[in-house]
């Protein structure tokens, strides 16, 4: 039986059924339907040498977001293929020089120039990747609505790009030991942004849960490495020495396959030791996060009282551990074995486990949101989008 994480509340009462208040998201999406937009996407992606990708990856979205539901209403996505395309042409003005950048300093000839200018284009690319992820995540958001309402985001995606460059250097700098802290400072900086018309959502950060999960996992994956290595280093000396007492070389298939096999069954072993940590990550995420709606003022004590009443509108997670470890392990299958394309199956994969696992608690408050003016974000913010960071969801 799976290790269920911690939730809000139980899903159903002990007679079986569930509270009034609590609804569950809907996903019907078909893997027929699927595979034939996938198909019908390759192959026009391999007939335009990549171009129709911005139009096949709205395609998808579309598709999966029609099929999503909450309390009986679909999500919407309006977004354009065209949007993407022209995101991705003004990107390449950010990419190529950072690219070309460190070409450019080896013709100095001056090694500390050199040294300084490479380390300034790493920083760099730390930031653009965090800038980009904030700024896709708020493109989709800003072409998504729910019964007509559009949601959106309003922070700061340099902001972001700065706020994840520094936890990323603490990360480093700890040896990994600061990842739970930068990831709920992270997921603070972005969920507390989102909104769904005039409903803001908030997250309530806190590691609890976190750092005992992720000390023990990581401190098993640390002793693996090491012993990885020092197993790797000790039959590569062992086959040097073989080969000068009989000259002959080592068999090619047998490295390639030793040496693949080891990192596919590093990956598998940590995903296992991690899959604790990653399971109380999502379930802090998910039952942290809430929905704040505000009532306006109906009554003379309301008005007294400041206008208007704040509520809640929360979420609990029921997913188990190795359920979610089952997901990632066969997303990455996936993957692997459609060479990167086949992230339509992922997101059906990965859509369909978290609707099962996630509930609503006071959903039908939602029908209050009212719809705010100048949502929209700028359009040039697809370029980040046009990379898909983040699976396309």
């Amino acid at each position: 039986m799976d290790e269920r994480t911690e939730t809000n509340h139980p899903f159903l009462h002990e007679d079986g059924t569930a509270p009034a208040d609590v609804t569950a998201f809907h996903y019907d999406g078909k893997l027929g339907e699927i595979a034939r937009i996938w198909l019908r996407n390759l192959l026009l992606g391999i007939v335009t040498l990549g171009i129709y990708r911005f139009w096949g990856m709205t395609r998808l979205r579309r598709y999966f977001w029609s099929r999503l539901a909450l309390d009986g209403e679909r999500f919407e996505y309006d977004g354009t293929g065209m949007e993407l395309f022209k995101g991705f042409l003004v990107s390449l003005l950010v990419l190529v020089p950072l690219a070309l950048l460190p070409q450019l300093l080896i013709l100095s000839g001056n090694a500390w120039v050199i040294g300084i200018g490479v380390l300034a284009v790493m920083l760099g690319i730390y930031w653009v990747i965090f800038f980009a992820y904030y700024a896709g995540r708020r493109y989709r958001m800003s072409r998504t609505r729910w019964s007509g309402i559009r949601m959106g985001m309003d922070g700061s995606a340099v902001s972001f790009g700065w706020l994840g460059l520094r936890t990323s250097l603490l990360t480093v700098i700890t040896f990994s030991l600061y990842l739970p802290w930068q990831a709920v400072r992270l997921w603070e900086a972005e969920a507390d942004t989102m909104r769904l018309g005039s409903h803001r959502f908030f997250y309530h950060p806190s590691t609890k849960g976190l750092i005992r999960r992720f000390m023990a996992g990581h401190l098993f994956v640390a002793v693996l490495a090491v012993a990885g290595l020092v197993g790797l280093g000790a039959w590569q000396v062992s086959m040097l020495q073989a080969m000068k007492e009989t000259g002959v070389p080592p068999n090619q298939i047998l490295v390639v396959a030793v040496t693949y096999g080891g990192i596919f069954g590093f990956i598998l072993v940590q995903s296992v030791l991690m899959a604790p940590y990653q399971a109380a990550w999502l379930a802090n995420r998910v039952t942290r996060t809430r929905i704040e709606v505000a009532r306006p003022a109906t009554s003379p004590r309301m008005l007294m009282g400041g206008g208007a009443q704040a509520r809640s509108v929360t979420f609990a997670w029921h997913g188990g551990t190795w359920a979610l470890w089952r997901l990632g392990i066969g997303n990455l299958l996936i993957s692997v074995l459609t060479l990167g394309t086949g992230s339509a199956f992922v997101m059906h994969r990965t859509l369909a486990f978290l609707t099962r696992g996630v509930t609503v608690t006071g959903a039908a408050q939602l029908t209050e949101v009212t719809q705010l003016a100048g949502v929209d974000a700028p359009r040039t913010e697809a370029f980040a989008d046009a990379f898909d960071l983040s699976g396309g969801l």
